[in-house]
């Protein structure tokens, strides 16, 4: 989008603690967790309206216990359940009821977690601005400035730190992958960043990573969201950088780690002889419930 012409006026001297770019569930759980420690956090969203399209219908994994605890679901009746049976790929991992199924899952529409989500964070102080498409972002040492058009009006926003919870969401295009956005395809539709971090500039969930098995992403994303904001508020409280690189020593490798399973899910869902080989052996492998639950503890804590 240009801005050929128009004048570009700096929002406040005094910048936020954390620009969250993407109101997905990453970006709302996070701008929720940082503003209950009283940071200034504002949330850039380029739609006007939560998207109406079905997407997904449900937390796989640790996530949803996360949640619970934090008393998103307060007032509703989602709740966290432990499934007998899950499959992996096409594989059936029967997993049994006792002792109690290391897998969690929570069936909820994707609007509707973001509904709680964003209720969430309003209410602990987050500033949610919708039609709102991030043009540019330039940093120093000591602070990030991003260039927004909101209100067909262009403005910088100042910020300590700026989180990428979604790119495409923002800038309504994939921007190019360089730097703390450089990524690289796996299989399929999987891919992972090749670094969470440049400078003050930060990813998670979808800007981070993306699996194409259902539940992986909004779960590794959700994770990825409540890891970030322990270290952000340490480091925005006068800690060291070392805080916030400890965010990518943690996130990445479970990163890496899900888009493994992610990748041996793809390679036994596929239509040929040597797929067919690896389903009949890795069949045999998970028929005892240990087996599969062991299996299953991979995709609940990511």
């Amino acid at each position: 989008m240009k801005t050929a012409g128009m004048k570009t006026h700096r929002e406040s001297a005094d910048p936020w603690d954390v620009v969250v770019v993407g109101a997905g569930p990453t970006g709302l759980l996070l701008a929720g967790e940082l503003a209950a420690q009283g940071l200034r956090v504002a949330v850039l969203e380029r739609d006007l309206e939560r998207d109406p399209t079905p997407k997904g219908n449900g937390i796989v994994g640790r996530a949803s216990v996360e949640l619970a605890k934090r008393g998103v679901f307060a007032g509703t009746d989602f709740k966290a359940i432990r499934p007998p049976r899950f499959q992996f790929g096409p594989i059936p991992l029967r997993l049994g009821l006792w002792p109690a199924s290391p897998l969690h899952i929570l069936p909820i529409p994707q609007r509707r977690l973001e509904e709680l989500l964003e209720r969430r964070a309003v209410q602990r102080g987050a500033d949610l601005r919708r039609g709102h498409v991030v043009l540019g972002i330039q940093q120093t040492e000591s602070r990030v400035e991003a260039e927004v058009l909101g209100g067909d009006r262009p403005h910088r926003m100042l910020a300590r730190y700026v989180l990428r919870a979604s790119l495409h969401r923002v800038l309504g295009a994939d921007l190019p992958f360089t730097d703390a956005t450089a990524m690289r395809t796996t299989v399929g539709n999987s891919r992972i960043a090749s670094t969470y971090r440049a400078g003050r500039v930060l990813l998670a969930g979808d800007a981070a990573h993306i699996f194409n098995t259902g539940g992986s992403s909004l779960n590794a994303g959700l994770l990825d969201a409540l890891e970030l904001a322990s270290h952000l508020t340490a480091a925005l409280r006068g800690g060291s950088p070392e805080d916030i690189d400890a965010y990518e020593k943690a996130r990445r490798p479970a990163g890496l780690r899900t888009l493994s399973h992610t990748r041996v899910q793809a390679a036994l869902s596929r239509d040929d002889g040597n797929a067919t080989a690896l389903r009949e052996i890795m069949g045999h492998l998970v028929a005892t419930r240990g087996a599969a639950r062991r299996l299953a503890g991979l995709i609940e804590n990511p």
